[in-house]
């Protein structure tokens, strides 16, 4: 096989490809948006308590729009608009890493929440659990602060505020690579899933759950499956690159998941994966058949426009009626039969 020509990201090809993706990427954003205030419109209109699972989902909504936040910025920066001083490297490291990471536990959450929810069948835990959420959800982000805040340190802006450098060794940016942006946002996940996902299939099968922890579980591993699903190209090419940047010679089949793969390959898995965000308000909305009852439909509209014409023919009708009745009462009332002589 002959050599693969390079594709070079700073050429003017390279940049022209990014920013189509870049587009694609908030279109599908974008769509998720939408999505997402159906769910906000079924939630008002829902008389239902809300439960952890639902919580859940509404933030995970707080990391799309983080998710959205990073696209915008990163679709700047390929137009030249950016400033990279060390405090918003900083924090943006902080930000890329910290948001998977942050995605990735709280589908773990899910998981382990109804997996122990539906092993001790009892409505008080789904209480306590919801009384103390805002504590879980600090509880989750002080450790992803306490998880991603080592690598974010480790950068700062460059001189010319056009890009960011890396402050540690090559050893420790390749460690880095390895357990931040690709064991711990996906790999690690997949294994801590597996235990919580088999117990709630088969108990699932064996019809054990009932409402509404039924429709929990099954929103649970909806969403888990297309968490795991949606990143797996993306994640399966990192993980790629990194085995062969390990290998000391490379073959043929190793220079094809060079340079030129990664950066053709990257935002087309990184698109899929933004898919997730579709997926969880579009699930929430299907599988929960409350929040579905909710949803705007134009066959209410019709129904409610041909039900106003009956009542409107109905009224009509009867005001007809009414009409004639006065008519006939009136024409009685001035004929002569109407004038009666009383005699003696």
């Amino acid at each position: 096989m002959g050599e693969v020509e390079e594709f070079d990201i700073k050429s003017q090809t390279g940049i022209i490809w990014l920013i189509v993706f870049g587009f694609l990427y908030i279109k599908v954003l974008l769509i998720s948006l939408v999505l997402y205030l159906l769910v906000f419109r079924s939630l008002a209109l829902s008389p239902r308590k809300n439960n952890p699972t639902i919580l859940t989902v509404l933030f995970i909504f707080f990391t799309y729009l983080v998710d959205m936040g990073l696209e915008i910025e990163e679709l700047l920066t390929l137009f030249g608009i950016h400033v990279h001083s060390t405090p918003n490297c900083r924090l943006l490291m902080y930000t890329l890493h910290g948001n998977k990471i942050l995605q990735a536990m709280l589908v773990l959450f899910l998981l382990y929440y109804n997996w122990i929810a539906g092993y001790f069948k009892t409505y008080r835990f789904e209480v306590i659990t919801t009384k103390f959420y805002p504590l879980v959800i600090l509880g989750l982000l002080l450790l992803e602060l306490i998880i991603t805040i080592h690598p974010a340190m480790r950068v700062k802006g460059h001189e010319s505020g056009k890009y960011c450098d890396y402050t540690s060794s090559n050893e420790v940016n390749h460690l880095d690579q390895w357990f931040y942006t690709i064991l711990l946002p996906y790999w690690f996940p997949v294994v801590f899933a597996v235990p919580p996902s088999i117990y709630m299939v088969l108990k699932y099968k064996e019809a054990d759950f009932i409402e509404p922890r039924k429709t929990q579980v099954r929103l649970t591993l909806a969403i888990a499956a297309a968490f795991f699903l949606t990143y797996l190209l993306y994640y399966l090419l990192l993980l790629s690159r990194e085995l062969e940047a390990l290998t000391v010679s490379r073959t043929e089949w190793q220079h094809l998941l060079g340079q030129s793969v990664w950066y053709i390959t990257q935002p087309m898995f990184a698109l899929i994966g933004h898919a997730w965000h579709i997926c969880v308000p579009a699930l929430t909305l299907v599988l929960d058949k409350e929040l579905n009852k909710h949803l705007p439909r134009k066959g209410e509209k019709k129904k409610e426009i041909k039900l106003d014409d009956q009542v409107n023919q109905v009224n009509g009708r009867v005001e007809e009626k009414d009409a004639e009745v006065d008519l006939e009462n009136q024409q009685y009332n001035s004929s002569p039969a109407t004038t009666v002589v009383c005699i003696g």
